[in-house]
């Protein structure tokens, strides 16, 4: 169904914090709206064949907990949630009160998700935990401790023949990539650093059974977007220095898109959003699987705004429209949220759109 959802937090005044699943209907333009009790959106994504999930914390007396809900594919309402895990020590153990939790989640069977969650313990380290969400119940796995803060933000999970890979590390600034290969069935728990140093993960995709896609930004005497598929037969070998160059720019200001989505569309790469220094513009860059530079350039806004209305853009998020994004071109969903300032007020506006992507 041509359908995209979107899930986003709000705080209520007479509700409390909510979250929200928002369906928009490219075909009818219809937009419906559920909602849930729940704080924090950690992650979300595909969990089976049929349903989306999104994870999220919620607090219960004085407990915050980890849930998953699934939304089905048809249908509007909000769906059913399932507990994933208590955040307190038994759970994370030496877990700081205080500290936040981050996670990332991807879809490794027909009902099973792996949930990589990072935390601070009490002795102001951070460890990544892996929890295995079958439907039924969880089984953690201790990844690694003892980390800084920038070696366990978590920039991809990606899992293929049984074998969860998650990349760690600080995405710019001179820090280091992390690559865990985790089977928590068979006790595999491997990693290695990867070169270059100075590199980050700006977005990742699969195709099940082929390939991994990566598009990195490396740091040197330029800046440059390296991007390309990696064999599975290479993932516990290869360098991001092995991905082609696909663009280069002067400095970090000059790509394309400094705030925005960076997403796979099947074979083809997308960045959508602000550039460095005029947060109200919004651009767009499409590459092909070879690496190509296909498309650039900025979008007209076509948003109604009263006179003397400044707007800044906040999030954005794309999505294939098709089940198949074809590298000669196709649909994909894009939702923005812009925070817009008169002399009056301030107000956060979302838009929905279809963007058609086709060669000229």
């Amino acid at each position: 169904m041509d359908r995209a959802r979107v899930f986003i937090e709000r705080n209520l005044v007479t509700a409390g914090p909510q979250i929200e699943v928002h369906t928009f209907d490219a075909a009818t333009t219809s937009h419906d709206v559920a909602s849930f009790a729940g704080d924090d959106i950690l992650a979300a994504g595909r969990i089976s064949f049929s349903s989306l999930g999104v994870l999220y914390t919620e607090f219960v007396g004085n407990f915050e907990v980890i849930r998953l809900r699934s939304v089905a594919d048809s249908g509007n309402d909000s769906g059913a949630s399932s507990d994933i895990a208590t955040i307190d020590d038994g759970t994370f153990p030496g877990i700081d009160p205080q500290s936040n939790v981050d996670a990332v989640m991807v879809q490794v069977g027909a009902n099973e998700v792996d949930i990589v969650v990072s935390y601070r313990d009490t002795a102001s380290n951070y460890r990544l935990y892996l929890l295995r969400h079958d439907g039924l119940g969880v089984t953690p796995t201790a990844i690694d401790a003892g980390l800084s803060s920038a070696e366990a933000e978590v920039t991809a999970v990606t899992h293929h023949d049984g074998l969860t890979y998650v990349y760690a590390g600080q995405v710019f600034g001179g820090g280091k990539i992390r690559q865990y290969r985790l089977d928590p069935v068979n006790g595999v728990n491997e990693s290695r650093e990867l070169d270059p140093p100075s590199s980050g993960i700006f977005a990742y995709g699969t195709t099940p059974g082929a390939a991994d896609r990566y598009s990195v930004v490396t740091i040197g005497a330029q800046v440059e977007l390296r991007a390309g598929e990696v064999p599975l037969a290479d993932l516990p070998t290869f360098q991001f220095i092995d991905l082609a160059v696909s663009d280069t720019w002067v400095t970090i200001a000059d790509i394309p898109v400094n705030n925005g989505a960076y997403s796979w569309l099947d074979r083809t790469f997308m960045m959508l959003g602000a550039p460095s220094g005029d947060s109200s513009q919004m651009n767009y860059f499409i590459m092909g699987p070879n690496g190509a530079v296909l498309a650039e350039a900025g979008l007209p806004f076509t948003g109604n705004v009263r006179g003397g209305t400044t707007r800044a853009i906040d999030e954005v998020a794309v999505v294939k429209r098709e089940a198949e994004f074809p590298p000669e071109g196709g649909d994909v969903h894009a939702i923005w949220i812009e925070s817009q300032y008169d002399s009056s007020q301030q107000r956060e506006q979302m838009y929905y759109d279809v963007l058609r992507c086709l060669p000229q």
